[in-house]
Protein backbone atom coordinates (compact mmCIF):
# COMPACT_ATOMS: atom_id res chain seq x y z
CA UNK A 1 0.00 0.00 0.00
CA UNK A 2 1.42 3.77 -0.60
CA UNK A 3 1.95 6.28 2.24
CA UNK A 4 -0.90 8.79 1.67
CA UNK A 5 -3.67 5.98 0.58
CA UNK A 6 -6.55 4.72 3.03
CA UNK A 7 -7.10 0.91 3.86
CA UNK A 8 -10.63 -0.28 3.64
CA UNK A 9 -12.45 -3.02 6.02
CA UNK A 10 -10.04 -2.36 9.11
CA UNK A 11 -12.50 -1.53 11.65
CA UNK A 12 -13.23 2.79 11.20
CA UNK A 13 -12.20 4.30 8.27
CA UNK A 14 -8.62 5.78 8.87
CA UNK A 15 -7.29 9.20 8.06
CA UNK A 16 -5.66 10.48 4.57
CA UNK A 17 -2.82 11.44 5.66
CA UNK A 18 0.55 13.63 3.99
CA UNK A 19 3.64 11.69 3.80
CA UNK A 20 6.09 14.47 3.92
CA UNK A 21 4.06 15.65 6.97
CA UNK A 22 4.60 12.04 8.72
CA UNK A 23 8.38 12.37 8.04
CA UNK A 24 8.68 15.99 9.03
CA UNK A 25 6.72 15.20 12.49
CA UNK A 26 9.05 12.05 13.19
CA UNK A 27 12.16 14.12 12.29
CA UNK A 28 11.23 16.02 15.03
CA UNK A 29 10.95 13.57 17.73
CA UNK A 30 13.39 11.94 16.62
CA UNK A 31 15.89 14.75 16.67
CA UNK A 32 14.87 16.39 19.71
CA UNK A 33 14.63 12.78 21.63
CA UNK A 34 16.83 10.49 19.91
CA UNK A 35 15.80 6.92 18.19
CA UNK A 36 15.19 5.05 21.15
CA UNK A 37 13.28 7.68 23.82
CA UNK A 38 10.26 7.97 21.42
CA UNK A 39 7.19 5.61 21.41
CA UNK A 40 5.40 4.41 18.02
CA UNK A 41 2.07 5.55 19.83
CA UNK A 42 3.82 8.81 20.64
CA UNK A 43 5.20 8.95 16.94
CA UNK A 44 2.03 8.42 15.05
CA UNK A 45 0.49 11.02 17.94
CA UNK A 46 2.55 13.11 16.90
CA UNK A 47 1.92 12.79 13.12
CA UNK A 48 -2.20 12.70 13.44
CA UNK A 49 -2.16 8.89 12.53
CA UNK A 50 -2.90 5.65 14.58
CA UNK A 51 -0.32 4.02 15.02
CA UNK A 52 -1.46 0.95 12.50
CA UNK A 53 -1.59 3.67 9.92
CA UNK A 54 1.90 4.83 10.54
CA UNK A 55 3.22 1.02 10.67
CA UNK A 56 1.41 0.04 7.41
CA UNK A 57 3.02 3.67 5.96
CA UNK A 58 6.56 3.72 7.21
CA UNK A 59 7.01 -0.08 8.41
CA UNK A 60 8.43 -0.08 12.19
CA UNK A 61 9.93 2.35 14.11
CA UNK A 62 13.85 1.67 12.72
CA UNK A 63 12.12 1.72 9.03
CA UNK A 64 11.12 5.37 10.23
CA UNK A 65 14.07 6.59 11.38
CA UNK A 66 16.27 5.58 8.78
CA UNK A 67 14.04 7.16 6.17
CA UNK A 68 13.87 10.16 8.04
CA UNK A 69 17.66 10.00 8.28
CA UNK A 70 17.94 9.47 4.78
CA UNK A 71 15.86 12.35 4.00
CA UNK A 72 17.77 14.53 6.45
CA UNK A 73 21.66 13.47 4.87
CA UNK A 74 19.57 14.43 1.72
CA UNK A 75 18.99 17.90 2.30
CA UNK A 76 22.32 18.33 4.15
CA UNK A 77 23.97 17.06 1.83
CA UNK A 78 22.33 19.56 -0.78
CA UNK A 79 22.83 22.44 1.43
CA UNK A 80 26.34 21.79 2.08
CA UNK A 81 27.09 21.05 -1.77
CA UNK A 82 25.87 24.55 -2.44
CA UNK A 83 28.23 26.09 -0.01
CA UNK A 84 31.34 24.06 -0.89
CA UNK A 85 30.66 25.24 -4.67
CA UNK A 86 31.64 28.90 -4.17
CA UNK A 87 34.97 28.97 -5.94
CA UNK A 88 36.86 30.74 -3.45
CA UNK A 89 38.03 27.64 -1.21
CA UNK A 90 37.83 30.17 2.23
CA UNK A 91 34.62 31.65 0.97
CA UNK A 92 33.04 27.88 0.25
CA UNK A 93 34.37 26.84 3.58
CA UNK A 94 33.35 29.88 5.60
CA UNK A 95 29.76 29.13 3.60
CA UNK A 96 29.95 25.77 4.81
CA UNK A 97 30.15 26.09 7.90
CA UNK A 98 27.66 28.66 8.06
CA UNK A 99 25.40 26.75 7.03
CA UNK A 100 26.11 23.74 9.67
CA UNK A 101 26.04 26.48 12.25
CA UNK A 102 22.44 27.29 10.93
CA UNK A 103 20.91 23.92 10.57
CA UNK A 104 22.61 22.56 14.03
CA UNK A 105 22.23 25.50 16.34
CA UNK A 106 19.89 27.99 15.12
CA UNK A 107 16.89 29.37 17.42
CA UNK A 108 14.32 28.03 14.91
CA UNK A 109 15.56 24.44 15.37
CA UNK A 110 16.38 24.62 19.32
CA UNK A 111 20.70 23.62 19.15
CA UNK A 112 19.88 20.38 18.58
CA UNK A 113 22.68 19.17 16.37
CA UNK A 114 22.63 17.13 13.58
CA UNK A 115 20.58 14.69 13.34
CA UNK A 116 22.86 11.84 12.10
CA UNK A 117 25.85 13.06 14.22
CA UNK A 118 23.57 13.15 17.85
CA UNK A 119 21.34 10.31 17.86
CA UNK A 120 22.76 7.64 15.40
CA UNK A 121 25.71 6.84 17.09
CA UNK A 122 24.25 5.85 20.23
CA UNK A 123 21.78 2.93 18.33
CA UNK A 124 25.25 2.12 16.24
CA UNK A 125 26.38 0.01 18.64
CA UNK A 126 23.43 -2.26 18.88
CA UNK A 127 22.19 -1.99 15.26
CA UNK A 128 23.96 -2.71 11.71
CA UNK A 129 21.77 -0.97 9.76
CA UNK A 130 22.13 2.25 11.74
CA UNK A 131 25.77 1.68 11.90
CA UNK A 132 26.01 1.90 8.04
CA UNK A 133 24.02 4.82 7.39
CA UNK A 134 26.49 6.76 10.33
CA UNK A 135 29.25 5.35 8.43
CA UNK A 136 28.31 5.86 4.66
CA UNK A 137 27.32 9.69 6.40
CA UNK A 138 30.26 10.10 7.29
CA UNK A 139 31.82 9.11 4.30
CA UNK A 140 29.90 11.52 2.49
CA UNK A 141 31.16 14.14 4.61
CA UNK A 142 34.68 13.54 3.94
CA UNK A 143 34.48 12.64 0.36
CA UNK A 144 32.69 15.94 -0.49
CA UNK A 145 35.50 18.48 1.71
CA UNK A 146 38.55 16.20 0.44
CA UNK A 147 36.64 16.46 -3.60
CA UNK A 148 36.60 20.43 -2.86
CA UNK A 149 40.11 20.66 -0.91
CA UNK A 150 41.22 18.79 -4.03
CA UNK A 151 40.28 21.18 -6.26
CA UNK A 152 42.13 24.36 -4.54
CA UNK A 153 45.03 21.99 -4.77
CA UNK A 154 44.79 21.68 -8.14
CA UNK A 155 43.96 25.77 -8.35
CA UNK A 156 47.53 26.10 -6.79
CA UNK A 157 47.07 25.82 -2.70
CA UNK A 158 49.68 23.93 -1.12
CA UNK A 159 47.21 22.01 0.85
CA UNK A 160 46.94 18.09 1.36
CA UNK A 161 43.28 17.44 1.10
CA UNK A 162 43.33 14.33 3.21
CA UNK A 163 44.93 15.99 6.36
CA UNK A 164 42.92 19.42 5.96
CA UNK A 165 39.55 17.49 5.06
CA UNK A 166 39.69 15.16 8.45
CA UNK A 167 40.68 18.17 10.59
CA UNK A 168 37.38 19.89 8.80
CA UNK A 169 35.46 16.91 9.27
CA UNK A 170 36.11 16.91 13.36
CA UNK A 171 35.47 20.76 13.41
CA UNK A 172 32.14 19.66 11.92
CA UNK A 173 31.39 17.33 14.56
CA UNK A 174 32.30 19.43 17.60
CA UNK A 175 30.00 21.86 16.23
CA UNK A 176 27.20 19.20 15.97
CA UNK A 177 28.16 17.87 19.34
CA UNK A 178 28.94 21.45 21.45
CA UNK A 179 25.07 22.84 19.53
CA UNK A 180 23.53 19.73 21.20
CA UNK A 181 25.26 20.58 24.59
CA UNK A 182 23.48 23.76 24.32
Amino acid sequence: MQAGAQRKGQGGRPKAYEPEAVLEASLELFWTRGFSDPSVTEIARAAGLNRPSLSAGFGDKRSLYLTVLDRFVGDMSAAMGRALAHPDLRKALKAFFAEAIRLYDSDELGGRGCLVLCTAPAEACRDDEIRRALASTLAAIDAALVARLRQAKAGGMKIDPASLGAALSAILHSIALRSRAG
